[in-house]
């Protein structure tokens, strides 16, 4: 039985240094003892991301980030482009996992897509098109609380091997279209998605069970939610899709799931 405890103990203490490495980062633009933007380069001072002396940038937090961490981003504008990535290029993982961005306030926080913005700029030499937010081989992280505006393109694109992660809170507008899932099993839910030039939100072809819950889409310039041939197994709930230019839902079969819709003036 002693022995049994010791070992009990050890498992114990082996798991504890874990636990302590879960940490919350703050993110404010305005703070007079901001950390200047380093991003896309890791920014390499650790005193960053506190209370006292938190990151200016948003994208400087998340490369902080390592699994079951949270960022917290204060009120503001914040004009740069977000990558939210676990996954390289080779499928190596860096533990960014399980990570929480969330606005402090529900939606008081805007993401503006500016071309000029380091991040931005850099995104444009790997990918062709112009996007707010990607989530580039991204495994179960969450992005809380924002309103994302000002893309040519996707506001906010899933691309990239990654699995399971969540938009919650979203309002997504003023974009080509608000978002494009292609990859797997990724959610949104408590959002909505307007006046876009394009379509609301795009389920590809790659993208089974997609879960999208209590999201509103609506004044958008082409359908309000397209779910293409090989989107299969995805649940729709409680969605209500109003005045856009296209088709409400465009929605093929492929085990899809469509519970307590409202279209309307399509």
């Amino acid at each position: 039985r002693h022995v049994r405890g010791s070992w009990l103990l050890g498992i114990a203490l082996i798991l504890l240094p874990d636990a302590v490495r879960v940490a919350t980062y703050y993110v404010d633009r305005s703070h007079p003892a901001a950390c200047s933007c380093t991003a896309p380069t890791p920014n390499p001072d650790s005193t960053c991301g506190t209370l006292d002396r938190p990151y200016a940038c948003i994208q400087d937090g998340i490369n902080r980030t390592a699994g079951g961490d949270t960022v917290i981003v204060r009120d503001g504008t914040y004009a740069e482009c977000l990558t939210i990535n676990t996954l390289d290029g080779n499928g190596n993982s860096n533990g960014r996992t399980n990570v929480t961005i969330r606005a402090e306030n529900s939606r008081g926080v805007t993401i503006l897509r500016d071309p000029a913005q380091a991040e931005c700029a850099a995104r444009l030499l790997i990918w062709p098109d112009r996007d707010i937010v990607w989530f580039k081989g991204s495994i179960n992280n969450t992005l809380s609380g924002f309103k994302i505006t000002g893309a040519p393109d996707r506001g906010i694109l899933f691309w990239g091997n990654g699995y399971g992660n969540r938009v919650v809170d979203a309002e997504i507008f003023g974009n080509g279209a608000a978002a494009q899932f292609y990859e797997l099993s990724d959610s949104m839910e408590d959002s909505v998605a307007h006046d876009n030039t394009g379509d609301g939100l795009v389920v590809g072809s790659n993208a089974p069970f997609t879960t999208l819950t209590r999201v509103e889409v609506h004044s958008n310039g082409g359908t309000g939610i397209a779910l293409h041939d090989g989107s299969d197994g995805c649940i729709l709930t409680d969605i209500i899709s109003r005045d856009n230019g296209g088709f409400g839902i465009y929605f093929l079969p492929n085990g899809n799931m469509l519970q307590n819709p409202t279209i309307t003036g399509n």
